[in-house]
């Protein structure tokens, strides 16, 4: 399965760094490529009638696997990023609160948006500290992008994604 893990806010206010991770399995799963981008931004946040909606853009240039001609390969090739510099997820009304709920939204990545429902578990994290996490799964094939391949070895089209958060409670 492969992975892509993002570190970063969904509430107004950032207590711990945005910074943004991923992962991605090959088939055959002998390949493992683990990386960061730079942290994404809170465009526009803002809580109504105990819901949380927001707009976040992570910055896809960024993205840096440890090896700089792959990068370079993933960041021309693949994602196009002189073309979609950002990825962005708009949430919207999402009734966050200590626990599991779904919550609602559109990613556009690749110059391409879909609606994409989150798994968002938030958890006490002190007097005055929410932890949040959030998940979803996307196909790279659903926004466009190719599927990469070297030497008989490629990505899977399914991507896990995991944001994971700490900031200040409302």
């Amino acid at each position: 399965m492969n992975k892509l893990v993002i570190l970063g806010a969904f509430l107004l206010v950032p207590v711990a760094g945005a910074n943004v991770k991923f992962l991605a399995i090959g088939r055959p799963s002998a390949i493992r490529i683990e990386g960061r981008m730079e942290p994404l931004t809170a465009v526009k946040t803002e809580w109504k009638d105990g819901r949380f909606s927001g707009t976040y853009r992570i910055p896809v240039t960024s993205l840096d696997s440890g090896i700089s001609l792959r990068d370079k390969h993933a960041k021309e090739k693949y994602l196009e990023t002189e073309k979609f510099p950002d990825a962005e997820y708009i949430l919207e009304g999402c009734p966050l609160k200590v626990g599991e709920t779904d919550c609602g939204g559109n990613l556009t990545l690749h110059g391409v948006t879909k609606p994409v429902t989150i798994k968002v578990i938030a958890s006490d994290g002190g007097p005055s500290v929410l932890k949040v996490k959030a998940e979803f799964g996307i196909k790279l094939s659903d926004y466009g992008i190719a599927i990469p391949k070297f030497a008989n070895v490629t990505v899977a089209d399914t991507v896990d994604i995991s944001v994971e958060s700490e900031a200040k409670k409302p």
